[in-house]
């Protein structure tokens, strides 16, 4: 669902639906169909584990610390993942090489 995004939806803060464009966590939420919506509320749904480098598809990057979570991204495999970045780069998949998270 996010890979479909990709280059179609623009990003804007706060936004939850493929209409308007989403964040970071709008897009997650969207993806999963889960209510958390914030970046916070959706890192507190499971154990966090640090060895990014074996994150398997699928599974949710977090940036930040455990208590602070500043953005949140979808992992494709391979040290890539799909993410809602700015207004200026919009929903792209970007390398963990550029971007590397803290926790999985």
């Amino acid at each position: 669902t996010a890979l479909s995004m990709v280059g179609n939806v623009p990003y804007v803060w706060g936004g939850s639906n493929p209409s308007t464009g989403f964040d970071c966590s709008g897009l997650v939420q969207y993806s999963y169909g889960i209510s958390a919506r914030t970046t916070g509320a959706q890192q507190a749904l499971g154990t966090h584990r640090y060895d990014v480098e074996n994150a398997p598809a699928g599974a949710l990057y977090f940036y930040g610390s455990d208590s602070s979570p500043y953005h949140v991204a979808i992992c494709l495999g391979n040290g890539t993942a799909v993410q809602a970045l700015n207004p200026n780069r919009g929903i792209d998949v970007v390398s963990n090489a550029d971007f590397m998270p803290s926790y999985y």
